[in-house]
């Protein structure tokens, strides 16, 4: 993995959950986890890749399924901030992510996000329902999370030297919501 830029730890970090963009049935033969982005999400990811750099909310590090749609999702983010001359990012492939409950993308988080330098904005890019059922359970209720949707949070992490994250300990707010057709 390359290396992360160095930043100050902060008291407080971002954390971006993202559905990966609209992907295609047009193969029914197609297994799940091979099922390419369709025209929609590829022209609805730039979208949201724009409106994360208006919002100063380009991450430091991508936690992305292996599936092929999401795979797609990141490159196409990563390629439209790399067109804008802003700063790396890292992407991780991580299989803990296809399919993962709330529990499973909170462990995936905690275990692959480095500590030294800690990146102060990550995105996790995964699927439904896994990632619906945590921004709901993050919020404290509903949220829907349709193809390319983003759901923003702000972490008080004053004395944590990790990205695990203790549901119980509070200091997690909603800050943003957003969806290809809100923009």
């Amino acid at each position: 993995m390359a290396e992360l830029p160095k930043s100050k730890t902060a008291d407080r970090r971002t954390l971006i959950l993202m559905r990966h963009a609209k992907s295609s049935w047009a193969d029914s033969g197609m297994d799940d986890h091979s099922r390419p982005l369709n025209d929609r999400g590829r022209s609805s990811a730039p979208l949201i890749a724009n409106w994360l750099a208006e919002q100063n909310l380009i991450p430091e590090l991508i936690l992305c399924s292996t599936a092929i749609r999401t795979l797609q999702t990141a490159a196409i983010l990563r390629n439209t901030w790399t067109s804008m001359n802003n700063a790396d990012v890292i992407q991780v492939d991580c299989g803990d992510l296809y399919l993962a409950t709330p529990n499973g993308i909170l462990e995936c988080l905690a275990k692959r996000c480095p500590t030294d330098p800690m990146p102060g904005k990550v995105l996790l890019l995964g699927h439904n329902p896994g990632s619906e059922l945590l921004a709901s359970i993050l919020c404290g209720q509903i949220v829907t999370m349709p193809t390319a949707a983003c759901v923003v949070f702000d972490l008080d992490t004053r004395n944590q030297s990790s990205w695990k994250i203790d549901l119980s300990a509070g200091g997690i707010s909603k800050t943003k919501q957003v969806s290809p057709k809100g923009l």
